[in-house]
């Protein structure tokens, strides 16, 4: 399992980031405080809070760090590329 670990981060990451910007696509959904250029941060935090769920609880505590750096990366970058084809920034 923990061979695949990386790869199936990397997948709820993908897709954390595509249902949440299909999400906040719709209006009725965004609060009144919401902006686009935060976005990435706040699809971020919802990444490495998706990534704890599936984390296995025998990795070491550097480990969980560098996964959650890595998962907080690619839910920025990932988003940030839907923001930009969409040309929302």
């Amino acid at each position: 399992m923990k061979k695949n670990l990386p790869l199936r981060l990397e997948c709820i990451c993908y897709l954390t980031c595509a249902n949440w910007f299909a999400t906040f696509l719709d209006p009725k959904n965004r609060g009144p405080k919401f902006t686009w250029d935060n976005f990435p941060n706040l699809v971020a935090n919802q990444c490495a809070i998706q990534a704890v769920l599936v984390t296995d609880f025998n990795l070491s505590e550097a480990t969980k760090n560098r996964y959650d750096k890595q998962i907080r990366a690619l839910g920025k970058k990932y988003t940030q590329s839907l923001l930009e084809a969409a040309k929302l920034v």
